[in-house]
């Protein structure tokens, strides 16, 4: 008989840093509107509570990177780095300056492409409701070449 011993891997508990207590996180999960932050801290409270980190994946449904991964953040930068950054982000920046979304809107006016009809309930002004007549891009593309051909 080989005298080997073989370690069982066993569910690593993880660490979190005393940044609130566990009452805390309870409340902090318990209170949060936003889902995604409402999940993070549970996930720590769980955490808190002594639970191994495969529980907490298999509550939550989330991945036991992602979990690694919040826990680390929160250990790191505290209430702040379980913020849901994604409300924050403004998206790309346009690709057309202002004056070159003037032009477009005008060339596609032009060609007929945008038609005004009635509003069922028109805003404060009266503006009419914009609706686009969308022909495909090669239709689009080749429309809108014709019309700066004849402007040269």
């Amino acid at each position: 008989m080989n005298s080997k011993s073989w370690a069982i891997a066993m569910p690593r508990l993880l660490k979190l840093e005393p940044h609130k207590s566990i009452e805390e996180l309870e409340k902090l999960y318990r209170q949060t509107q936003d889902p995604i932050e409402r999940t993070r801290w549970q996930i720590l409270w769980l955490i808190a509570k002594g639970h191994k980190v495969e529980e907490v994946a298999e509550v939550t449904g989330y991945r036991r990177g992602s979990i690694y991964r919040i826990v680390g953040r929160y250990n790191r930068l505290g209430i702040d780095g379980l913020k849901d950054r994604r409300h924050q982000h403004q998206g790309p920046e346009t690709l057309l300056s202002e004056i070159d979304q003037a032009f477009l809107w005008q060339a596609l006016q032009e060609l007929g492409l945008f038609l005004r009809v009635r509003s069922p309930a028109p805003d404060v002004d009266g503006d009419d409701l914009l609706i686009h007549q969308y022909q495909g891009p090669e239709t689009l593309l080749s429309e809108i070449d014709q019309a700066f051909l004849w402007q040269a």
